[in-house]
């Protein structure tokens, strides 16, 4: 009887390494190119979008301290009285710490997030016809108002307040639309958040209290 065969692998034939040709490569970065041409224009309309919906969260929070001022004001909302500007007002209640810290503070968590001037200006603006800046002494109390589900009382802006909505050309006192490609969030006066264009809010937002009906 004849013992048992080994079984081994055969020996590997010399040769050479198969590379990729010059023409390969170049086929692959252009395939490579193309799908990032594809998936760069919905990336960023993604980003912008999730940038849009944290921008409508912060509002809500700015809403949430307008409250808690009123109901320890009877009713009334800040004014210019208060310190440099109306934020100062309501600092305490979203931020902790003192005076100058509030106010970094304050930028820092609470600012827009597709904000290019992000901690060094204010992102967002009152209606400066509902907090004006000329009569700090005569504050508005909102229980008096109607209509408060259009009423603005915060939106995307370059300043700390508008007269109107137009749109910000120059960094004036303006709504900001072009920081959320062509819409800008809008805090009511009944705490809900709206993204308008501007028709949308010529058509719904109402600025000036007085013109409430």
């Amino acid at each position: 009887m004849n013992p048992p065969t080994s079984f081994l692998p055969a020996p590997r034939r010399p040769g050479r390494t198969r590379s990729f040709t010059l023409i390969e490569l170049l086929v692959t970065i252009s395939i490579i190119a193309v799908l990032a041409a594809l998936l760069f224009p919905s990336l960023t309309s993604a980003l912008n979008k999730a940038r849009q919906t944290k921008c409508a969260g912060i509002l809500r929070q700015w809403g949430l301290g307008f409250q808690y001022y009123q109901g320890d004001n009877d009713g009334v909302l800040p004014t210019y009285a208060l310190g440099d500007n109306w934020q100062e007002g309501i600092a305490s209640y979203l931020v902790t710490g003192t005076p100058g810290i509030l106010r970094v503070a304050l930028r820092k968590n609470l600012d827009c997030p597709a904000d290019a001037r992000r901690y060094n200006t204010w992102a967002y603006g009152t209606s400066l016809q509902l907090i004006p800046r000329n009569n700090p002494g005569a504050p508005q109390k909102m229980t008096s108002l109607r209509g408060t589900d259009r009423l603005l009382l915060l939106v995307d802006c370059e300043d700390e307040g508008v007269w109107d909505t137009t749109a910000s050309t120059n960094g004036s006192t303006a709504v900001f639309y072009s920081r959320h490609r062509g819409v800008a969030n809008f805090l009511f006066a009944d705490q809900h958040v709206e993204a308008l264009t501007p028709a949308q809010a010529q058509a719904k937002v109402v600025v000036n209290p007085n013109l409430l009906p």
